[in-house]
């Protein structure tokens, strides 16, 4: 490849000499010769090499001489390489490449960058809260106090609202510890009471459109366990936990009332209270907004009670905003 460019710039080399009426062995190469191939376009290195390999040279490197070749355009550097070569010292230029543009790209962050690396110490996750709560016939005649047959049949499902507020502390970038603390409320209308707060309303009991009342019920969990987080989707944080603890609850009827599989009256207010073992498995999914703040997205627990010494099988979701503080 060099052999074929320095034959093309020789040959451009006898071309300029020919242009002048001048044969290639007529003369020794000159500066006026030198000037005709830097306009001729030859690069500086393939001059250096039509100087090295010439037969014969002839420069008039005067002051005036030189300064006049700068003005046509001759470099520093072939003035050089034609004053060494009149000493008898030029050695043949090397070839330089032209220089390679490379696109500088963006690289990624190292593993041990702290922006890549950063993680909250503490979140604090505060929410609201919604639960699907499932009461065999066992739970129900502990509250109401009667047999456990008369309600075996009679299953109670409710819906309950709430908060919930977690507490995290990140181990390291995977592993964390939860503290969560969740209260849920609401008044469902069993089946099985019929409301006796006036003579008409215990009437309706009669009829095939009974008058309700509420049992305002309030549960409350407390639990703690492992987190398990996945930080390998930059914004989007997945994580799991599984949670074991506490679980009261409380309900008390609203207004007198009649239980109807027995007919027994039960007075305003009769209440009943029980805690028990709670556990809940679950995941769910933050979206981080800045360093300090994320919104959790969704949060689905199993949550299993065990009041009365029977097994209730609830649901639970969660959505709402995590504080992030500190860095590890």
């Amino acid at each position: 490849m060099r052999l074929f460019r320095f034959t093309l710039v020789f040959s451009a080399f006898v071309l300029s000499i020919a242009a002048q009426g001048i044969q290639p062995r007529s003369g020794p190469l000159t500066d006026e010769r030198i000037i005709a191939l830097v306009h001729a376009g030859v690069r500086p290195d393939e001059l250096a090499r039509v100087i090295a390999m010439a037969p014969q040279v002839s420069f008039d490197l005067t002051p005036a001489a030189t300064d006049a070749m700068m003005k046509a355009g001759v470099s520093e550097d072939t003035i050089k390489q034609m004053a060494a070569r009149e000493e008898g010292t030029v050695p043949v230029a090397p070839v330089q490449s032209p220089p390679i543009s490379r696109q500088v790209t963006p690289s990624a962050p190292a593993a041990n960058d702290s922006s890549a690396e950063a993680i909250p110490r503490f979140t604090v996750f505060v929410g609201g809260s919604y639960a699907r709560i499932h009461a065999s016939g066992a739970e129900d005649s502990q509250v109401v106090g009667v047999p456990d047959f008369v309600l075996e049949q009679r299953n109670l499902n409710f819906n309950l609202y709430g908060w919930d507020t977690t507490v995290t502390e990140n181990v390291n970038r995977w592993f964390g510890v939860d503290f969560d603390a969740s209260g849920l409320y609401g008044m469902p209308q069993p089946s099985f009471l019929c409301s006796a707060s006036s003579i008409s309303n215990a009437f309706s009991c009669l009829t095939d459109s009974p008058v309700r009342p509420a049992i305002i019920t309030k549960l409350h969990t407390f639990t703690f366990g492992p987190r398990f987080s996945s930080r390998r989707f930059g914004r989007v944080v997945p994580f799991a936990h599984v949670l074991v603890g506490v679980a009261h609850i409380n309900g008390d009827i609203n207004g007198s009332s009649i239980f109807t599989p027995i007919p027994t009256l039960l007075p305003e207010h009769t209440s009943r209270s029980n805690t028990a073992l709670a556990v809940a498995p679950g995941a769910g999914l933050d979206l981080t907004v800045s360093h300090r703040i994320a919104i959790r997205l969704f949060e689905i627990d199993y949550l299993m009670t065990r009041f009365y010494n029977q097994r209730q099988d609830n649901g639970r979701v969660s959505a709402g905003i995590v504080f992030q503080f500190g860095r590890k």
